[in-house]
């Protein structure tokens, strides 16, 4: 088991893990003749082949089938798996904390939970990406529209306390 917050900022995925260490990979995707390609190559690849390089992934997150097939990807959800699986390729047994863009819905969130699953991560909680930042808060997220009525901020339907 390896505690780790996984932070998605819309034009890059970093993993800052308990030991001190961190990663980053830029938010591209790139489709090959041989396979997929993610982070800092895929990003040095969109300049030469843009028509195969995708960087709005993680923001049009959905299983929606490309316009044209693809040979590696059907749709969005796949090129995040990719990228995902590869970050959290360089940590064992993740345990993560992830931050999200206050941009994710509820869709999106179920699919990137869905996501964690398969990789796999145990996803322990999920912050809103602002709040994060703060790193002095300690929150807890509520999805239930029962949650205690306690001091609390609602952030488009779920409730930070």
């Amino acid at each position: 088991m390896t505690l780790a917050t996984l932070v998605f900022n819309g034009q890059s995925l970093q993993m800052f893990v308990e030991d001190g260490r961190s990663y980053e990979s830029p938010a591209y995707v790139h489709i090959s003749e041989v396979g997929l390609i993610s982070g800092e190559e895929a990003r040095q690849l969109a300049w030469l082949e843009p028509q195969n390089s995708y960087t709005r992934h993680w923001d049009q997150l959905d299983e929606k089938p490309f316009d044209e097939p693809r040979r590696y990807a059907r749709h969005h959800a796949d090129l995040s798996f990719f990228q995902l699986t590869e970050l959290l390729s360089k940590i064992d047994s993740p345990e993560l904390l992830v931050a999200i863009p206050g941009s994710f819905d509820d869709r999106r969130l179920q699919l990137l939970l869905g996501l964690g699953e398969a990789v796999p991560a145990k996803i322990c909680g999920v912050i809103e990406g602002a709040l994060y930042t703060l790193k002095t808060i300690t929150c807890l997220l509520y999805t239930s529209d029962a949650a205690d009525d306690l001091l609390c901020v609602d952030l488009g339907g779920r409730r930070i306390i």
